[in-house]
């Protein structure tokens, strides 16, 4: 697990200054606006996606039979067909999207970025069977390959077309590529279209509540997007995605993290070594919180001037709302040990109840916090609903034996008292 975490933070690591360098250059060819667009077709997108999801790669890391040819077969013939499905959706759901946003061009670029999600849906399955074996090294050097050929082919296409074309034929390249080296890089498996009963029940039995926490996280996350689309400017929202893809940035190493390294080991221990789970779960909440706290603090007190100094003064108000989405990410981090350990155990339908109320506490705070103060509202409410999520992960987590209180309360002790500070530094 240590050795797939420093190896995943490298990958990590470099793939985030690419796509740093990415968004300088982006940002002085296109305008604000070109970002928002695409802002509102990936929430479409990702809605599908993540609304359609049913664990399998989870389920080929956690089963017993992950390795089994048929059980692989079965799952890479569901991921196929799920693919397919979410391309067809999408291609009828684009124009009463861009109907109800009042964008038009809303409606073709959705049917053009459907492709990506059945692209997605034919890579080999070796990709999940290798992460499940904590042999990373591959994996992260083929996302790093991709990561450049597409930026290069989106700056290219960006500066001949100046308009969010550009970024649309950047992503298809981007998959399309991912998917050639997913079958010539990657260990050979005999692919086959293959519905084995036994391991459909299997998937499906432990999918659905991931399934329904996938819809919860999915409404309290990307869909907060979608309502936002509604409530602000569609400039206001180009600004939110600068600013979230630099404040999460931390957070989506994390993630990777948890997702390649922890998840997998953490189901391996609990397949034969549940005696050490408590132990292991320990040191991974102690490395992720001492690791990543000071920095999201750092982070948002740092935002302004790091908007400033990476962008031209069109999107400086992107600092502002940096310097809360910073926080608002540290909080939901020290929750996400406990969602990996309750996958990893099978307790799919905790999960799935913690990302519900997640989901309802969030969307609540959205309409409470653009009543009372905008957007600033909106994201110091989202803020609390945080905070109050990772109060019945941590809760989960103590009933279990899995956890204790101290570093959770010093982690989010400092992440509240940052939080109060640049608060009062802003104008509601």
């Amino acid at each position: 697990m240590l050795r797939g975490s420093a190896l995943t933070t490298i990958g990590f690591g470099t793939q985030s200054v690419l796509r740093l360098g990415s968004s300088l250059l982006l940002t002085r060819l296109l305008a604000p606006e070109v970002f928002g667009l695409l802002s509102l077709a990936m929430v479409v997108l990702a809605g599908l996606t993540l609304l359609s999801d049913i664990g399998t790669r989870d389920a080929v890391i956690r089963s017993k039979r992950g390795e089994d040819e048929a059980f692989l077969q079965t799952a890479w013939t569901i991921q196929v067909l799920r693919g397919c499905a979410i391309g067809l959706v999408a291609c009828i759901v684009a124009w009463p999207a861009a109907w109800a946003y009042d964008q038009p061009d809303l409606f073709p670029l959705i049917c053009v970025l459907s492709l990506t999600v059945v692209i997605k849906g034919f890579k080999s399955i070796s990709v999940v069977t290798m992460n499940r074996k904590l042999i990373l090294g591959r994996i992260i050097t083929i996302e790093i390959a991709v990561q450049v050929v597409t930026i290069g082919i989106t700056v290219f296409a960006a500066w001949m077309l100046r308009s969010v074309w550009a970024l649309a034929i950047g992503q298809i390249s981007g998959v399309l590529l991912h998917l050639v080296l997913s079958y010539t890089v990657f260990p050979r498996f005999p692919h086959r279209f293959r519905l084995e009963r036994e391991t459909v029940s299997e998937i499906l039995v432990f999918g659905r509540w991931i399934l329904l926490a996938t819809l919860f996280g999915y409404f309290g996350g990307r869909g907060i997007g979608a309502i936002q689309g509604f409530l602000l400017p569609i400039e206001v929202i180009g600004f939110l995605g600068i600013a979230s893809k630099l404040a999460w940035t931390p957070g989506m190493l994390v993630n990777q993290v948890l997702s390649k390294a922890a998840y997998p080991g953490i189901s391996e221990v609990a397949r034969q070594r549940p005696e050490n789970l408590r132990g292991v779960l320990r040191r991974v909440r102690k490395l992720l919180f001492v690791g990543t706290v000071p920095l999201f603090c750092l982070l948002s007190f740092m935002a302004q001037p790091i908007v400033d100094f990476l962008y031209d003064p069109r999107y400086a108000m992107a600092g502002t709302f940096m310097s809360l989405l910073a926080l608002n990410t540290g909080i939901s981090v020290l929750s996400m040990p406990y969602q990996s350990v309750m996958l990893a155990v099978g307790e799919s339908r905790a999960h799935a109840f913690v990302m519900g109320v997640s989901a309802a506490l969030r969307i609540i705070g959205v309409f409470v916090g653009f009543y009372l103060g905008g957007v600033i509202g909106i994201l110091a409410a989202v803020g609390v609903a945080t905070v109050l999520v990772h109060f019945i992960s941590l809760n989960f987590a103590l009933r279990r034996g899995y956890a204790g209180l101290r570093l959770d309360s010093i982690a989010l002790a400092l992440l509240i008292a940052m939080y109060l500070y640049v608060l009062q530094t802003i104008s509601l």
